[in-house]
């Protein structure tokens, strides 16, 4: 084993120590794979599914609208044609949380009619 004070020569090969002219290869990346991607988030899969436009039939006609729309549509159709009385508590629910961005869009006297049946109480 050499001693420690003594210095190796600057051109010497060896082990971990490539040719100074093969050791960087033109046009060829350090990170050929790149960087690995990061994993979705299980908010971030809810998210995706549910932004994501699907195909149905609306009036007879085939058109791509949200789940979201979707998801109230149906609350809508069976609170009314049903007579759910969970679904249609749950759609007033929805309307009362964004109540604020709806009175933004517009003043609507038949929302207003819904969101004071939501104040009086529950629907029996």
């Amino acid at each position: 084993m050499p001693p420690k004070d003594e210095k190796k020569p600057e051109g010497e090969v060896g082990f971990c120590r490539p040719p100074k002219q093969h050791q960087f290869q033109k046009g060829r990346s350090g990170n050929p794979r790149g960087r690995p991607k990061h994993k979705q988030t299980i908010t971030q899969i809810i998210e995706e599914v549910l932004l994501d436009p699907i195909g149905a039939t609306l009036d007879g006609s085939k058109e791509r609208v949200s789940p979201y729309k979707l998801i109230l549509l149906t609350l809508r159709n069976q609170a009314l044609k049903d007579g759910d009385k969970r679904a249609a508590r749950l759609l007033l629910t929805c309307l009362d949380k964004n109540r604020e961005a709806i009175d933004a869009k517009q003043a609507n006297p038949q929302l207003e009619a819904l969101f004071d049946a939501l104040k009086r109480g529950p629907v029996e």
